[in-house]
């Protein structure tokens, strides 16, 4: 009875070492995945590799991602309306006849009309980024956020000076994922995004934030 218990410990050890890890498991994935992409793929390096648990709904990040993007867009064009309405009643006021009045007063009503346009449109991009948010704070296991650092020569042939580091929002098998090869840089300004929404209370806060994190210009033209 002992050796048979024995045996089936020393086949369930074997059986044990042989399950490959999530590390494996997930290396193995963005190996998979990253030179599918890469113009070099046998110069494809791995540096690191982590594997953390995902309470989150990664299908949310990109609809956030776009919808902030939309959001960006028409901060920027309610700026330059205003700049637009602005510098027409002050060439009214100051010029007076001596200004061009028709095309003046059509200017500023061209701007005025766009201006309710683009502020409908950002009343609903935030209500569609704020729904979107609630979303992705799931509160439950739903998977596992891989970190991954790797080198790999560029589409010029050149290696970067820093090297990439990408995350991939994988399923809780670790056998494919809902986003992949999100770089540093998209991830920082994701958090960012996310610290917004928390912080702020109004529609204005929102826009001040998204002001004051993204250096929205407001000169551009519509």
């Amino acid at each position: 009875m002992n050796k048979l218990h024995y045996l089936f410990c020393a086949i369930a050890l074997v059986m044990t070492s042989c399950t490959p890890s999530n590390e494996e498991k997930a290396a193995l994935l963005v190996e998979k995945t990253i030179k599918s992409s890469l113009e070099y793929p046998d110069s494809y390096e791995a540096i690191s590799i982590r594997v953390d648990s995902m309470f989150i709904d990664a299908t949310a990040i990109e609809p956030i991602l776009e919808i902030s993007e939309e959001i960006k867009h028409f901060i920027s064009c309610i700026n330059d309306c205003e700049r637009e309405i602005h510098l027409a009643e002050l060439e009214i006021e100051t010029l007076g006849e001596l200004c061009d009045y028709d095309e003046t007063l059509s200017k500023k009503i061209k701007a005025t009309n766009y201006l309710k346009i683009y502020n409908r449109e950002l009343s609903r991009g935030l209500d569609t980024l704020r729904a979107n948010v609630a979303k992705y704070h799931i509160g439950e296991f739903t998977g596992w956020i891989v970190t991954h650092q790797y080198n790999a020569l560029n589409q010029y042939g050149l290696t970067p000076i820093i090297p990439n580091e990408d995350k991939f929002f994988c399923n809780k098998e670790l056998t494919s994922c809902w986003l992949c090869g999100m770089n540093r840089w998209k991830y920082v300004e994701f958090q960012t995004i996310l610290d917004i929404i928390e912080k702020s209370n109004t529609d204005n806060e929102i826009i001040k934030n998204f002001k004051d994190e993204f250096f929205i210009s407001p000169y551009l033209s519509y």
